[in-house]
Formats: structure tokens, C-alpha cells, sequence
């Protein structure tokens, strides 16, 4: 079935040769992310499929092998760039500084960081890696965000990030505090966006940021209201997975937006890769600043040994 974006303006045939390219995709082994992974790689990209699920990035990895067999071609040859696997654990501050670790350990450089959960701790033990990546000639250093259209409707209007106990707010065990949950870590992403590119700007690190909402993919939604939910809306705004990479895409590689930053720095866009105004909490500076002070706040306390 079609959707209202079944004619999009980006197409991963656009995506230029990215041969050299190391790039990390956190999920990427269903869903949205496996697509991503599977359109960076067929250009030529070094991906790292970071993954908590060892099994599942094995079994990812061994779809994509068929999938380029189907095309007559095989990874890391013919031009298709190479799957690498990354223990991950973005569920606390240390596993996700682990995981960080290992990867720096194994590589001199990353050009793209495209995060399906947004993880502080993760992101700035990897920032040294990008920000020394982009100050490299002819260098194009991005870090993609997803976030997601929920983040307009079910937030709290009190929402606040002054004390740890504000990350610690209890909404309950019902499907619609579950939501309210869901669509407020997806506010903190497009704030946490906003916040990094004005601390790498500050810094004159030529790094850019954005974050985006993908569409709407029915992909594993974790509880049976979700599920109820997203397949009403779905009948009405389908979306393919592989659709829903789309946007991620444009994101980490549209050459667009790095010779036309402004529209996109350390902004929010919607399918396929138009920017897009968020919300008065979005858009609040001191709210994203709250946040990240928190955030580094709690990150130092809990990724001590």
C-alpha cells in the first residue's frame, strides 16, 4: 500500500560513492536501521552495525550477504564496502562508554554516527574520533539523530531536566503513560541535537547535526497498544522500512547539506530530508541546556569503574 510520502524527493541512488567511509549505525540489524545499513554499505561505506543483540546482528549480517547475492554482488567487494559488528549496550552510561572504547580501539576515523536511540555517553566518548575525523581535508563528518513526530503531542508541558529525579519521573504502567514515555526521550533527542551542534559550533569543530522523524514504519512495536495504534495510522500513511531509512539517509549523505547548511544545522527534518519547525519545548534553548548539563552530570557519576 502507498503512503502520502510514496513520492519522495530523495532516492538512495543519489547517495554519493562513499568508498573510506567508516560510519557507525546503532539498531542496525532490523527495521529502519538495517536499510540504512544496507544502502551505506551497497555505496561503498565501512559500516558497524552496533547492535546489544549478538545473535540478531549475525543473523542481520547473513540477510545482507543474500540480499547482494541476489544483486549479483558480495560485500566487501564489487564496490559494496564491508558489515562489521559492534557489541553495544546503550541501556546504561558504561556499557554504552564501553562500547564507545572497543570502537576506537579498532578505528582512526568515523565520518557518520546515525543513532536510532540517542545516547549521551556513547555519543561524546565518540566525539573525539568524529571531531579528529573532521578536521581532515575534504572531510564531511555527521552525526544523525532519530527522533519522531510523537514528541509534539504527549509530552508534558511542565516537562523540566533540573535534578536527577526528573530523569527518574515515574509515568506508570498504562499504554498511554507508555506513550507519554516514548514521545519524551524523542523531545530530549531533538533537544540533545540542538545542544550538541551549539557546543560544536562554540568549539569550531566542523561537525553537523540533525535529527529527524522517519515516517511512519510499522516495525516491532514494543507493546500491543503501539501496535493497535501504528497499524490504524498505518492503513492511512504506510510506510516500508526500507522507505523509512530514507530520511536517515539524506541525512548522513545528501551533499545538500553540507553546502547548504543553515536550514539543517542542528535541526529537525521530516520525510525525505525537509526541515521541518518543532515544538515550543523543542525549541527551547535553556530546556536543551538543562538537558545536557544533566545528562553529563549523570553520565560522570554512573561510567566510573
Amino acid at each position: 500500500m502507498g503512503s502520502l510520502f510514496s513520492s519522495p524527493g530523495f532516492d538512495p541512488k543519489d547517495i554519493p560513492n562513499l568508498a573510506g567511509k567508516r560510519i557507525v549505525v546503532t539498531g542496525g540489524n532490523s527495521g529502519i536501521g538495517y536499510h540504512t545499513v544496507k544502502h551505506l554499505v551497497h555505496h561503498g561505506a565501512t559500516v558497524w552495525m552496533a547492535c546489544r543483540n549478538a545473535r540478531k546482528a549475525e543473523d542481520a549480517k547473513r540477510r545482507l550477504d543474500e540480499y547482494f547475492a541476489t544483486l549479483g554482488l558480495r560485500l566487501g567487494h564489487d564496490g559494496v564496502g564491508e558489515v562489521k559488528l559492534l557489541a553495544c549496550d546503550l541501556s546504561t552510561p558504561a556499557g554504552a562508554k564501553a562500547a564507545a572504547a572497543e570502537l576506537m580501539s579498532k578505528e582512526n576515523r568515523l565520518d557518520i554516527l546515525s543513532m536510532k536511540w540517542g545516547s549521551f555517553v556513547f555519543t561524546l566518548t565518540l566525539l573525539p574520533l568524529l571531531s579528529k575525523t573532521s578536521l581532515e581535508q575534504n572531510s564531511d563528518v555527521r552525526i544523525v539523530n532519530l527522533s519522531s513526530e510523537t514528541h509534539r503531542l504527549f509530552v508534558p508541558s511542565n516537562l523540566q531536566f533540573k535534578s536527577i529525579e526528573d530523569f527518574n519521573v515515574k509515568y506508570g504502567d498504562s499504554a498511554m503513560n507508555d506513550l507519554t514515555r516514548y514521545a519524551t526521550s524523542k523531545l530530549a533527542t531533538v533537544l540533545f541535537t540542538a545542544e550538541l551542534q551549539r557546543v560544536l559550533d562554540q568549539q569550531n569543530i566542523p561537525i553537523l547535526t540533525t535529527c529527524l522523524h522517519p515516517g511512519v514504519v510499522v516495525t516491532g512495536m514494543r507493546t500491543a497498544f503501539f501496535a493497535a495504534i501504528w497499524g490504524v495510522i498505518a492503513t492511512l500513511f504506510w510506510m516500508s522500512a526500507d522507505e523509512g531509512s530514507f530520511t536517515s539517509l539524506f541525512a548522513a549523505t545528501s551533499p545538500e547539506i553540507r553546502s547548504h547548511p543553515g536550514p539543517f544545522r542542528g535541526r529537525y527534518m521530516v520525510p525525505y530530508g525537509k526541515p521541518a519547525d518543532t515544538t515550543r519545548l523543542g525549541e527551547d534553548k535553556q530546556l536543551a541546556r538543562d538537558l545536557w548539563v544533566l545528562s553529563e552530570r549523570l553520565a560522570n557519576q554512573t561510567s566510573k569503574p
